[in-house]
């Protein structure tokens, strides 16, 4: 085989301005580089919330107040609340829900004796208040924690601010560990905005709940942003601040007189006022008056 030697060449020096020109990419690379980590290091705006789902989980407590480990915590959104709770998340979802962490608490020496927490953010105060009222049977033992609590057996039931809150035990052996964690965790809860209370215009005479939903209000699509109160004799007051108060007027009207259930409704403002299904003309007439009345 034949070699062949080249002769070798002299390395070419770059110019001056080929010099000039890479110091200046140099310098322009490093001034990016500075830039983007400054940016990291700034802090968001003042304004940003954090995480929905991340900033959840640290309001559930390692133990329980008598020392019960905590189980690895599971997260669902809108898109996932079905997977948890199957037939009961349309409610949750009809009033605005945002995210879900729960978790499950175990007696160390007893692993059948067990506590499932469930920590609801649905957004605002007032749809707290709405899915509280929904998920209560009103048969509940008042509970001091967050702005409304209720304790039904080995299970309870809280609100605080924008979060609802349940707790529920696997039998009477865990119950009063049960509410001492409601409790615990609803002290830890924020209290961001002023507590929701039941609306001053309803008539406290025979008034035995008042429900908030965000539609449909006695099953009127129309009806909006309505507060419903149910009274002894059967009677239900509506106040809704609809889109158009004419419209939904009508509409329900129209739907009671279909149904053949005797109804009152008036336009105040911005609010349909409703009264239906009291015992008598005069019953429904008078509820409306005081009602808009208290409105004024």
């Amino acid at each position: 085989m034949r070699a062949t030697v080249l002769p070798r060449r002299r390395p070419r020096q770059p110019s001056v301005r080929e010099r000039r020109v890479g110091l200046g990419l140099l310098a322009l690379l490093a001034a990016l580089v500075g830039l983007f980590l400054l940016a990291g290091a700034r802090p968001g705006p003042a304004g940003l919330p954090p995480p929905p789902a991340a900033s959840r989980g640290g309001l559930l407590p390692l133990t329980t107040p008598a020392g019960w480990p905590r189980g690895e915590i599971e997260r669902y959104d809108a898109d996932s609340l079905f997977e948890k709770i199957n037939g009961k998340a349309d409610a949750y979802l009809a009033l605005a829900f945002e995210s879900l962490a729960c978790a499950s608490y175990t007696r160390p020496d007893d692993p059948a004796t067990f506590i499932d927490v469930y920590l609801y953010d649905m957004q605002a105060p007032l749809h707290a208040y709405g899915i509280y009222r929904v998920q209560r049977s009103g048969n509940e033992q008042a509970l001091e924690a967050g702005e409304e609590a209720g304790a039904l057996g080995a299970s309870v039931f809280a609100r605080q601010d924008r979060f609802y809150l349940e707790v529920i035990a696997s039998g009477p052996d865990a119950a009063a560990e049960a509410r001492a964690l409601a409790q615990a965790i609803a002290r830890a809860l924020p209290a961001e905005h002023d507590p929701v209370k039941d609306p001053a215009y309803l008539p406290r005479a025979g008034l035995k709940r008042v429900r908030y939903v965000l539609e449909s209000g006695l099953g009127i699509e129309a009806l909006t942003d309505a507060f419903l109160a149910a009274y002894a004799d059967g009677t239900q007051v509506v106040v809704a601040r609809p889109a158009s108060p004419e419209a939904a007027c009508k509409e329900a009207l129209e739907s009671f007189a279909f149904l053949n259930t005797p109804a009152e409704f008036a336009v105040l403002g911005p609010y349909a006022v409703g009264v239906v299904g009291a015992p008598d003309p005069a019953r429904a007439k008078a509820l409306l008056a005081e009602v808009s009345e208290a409105l004024k």
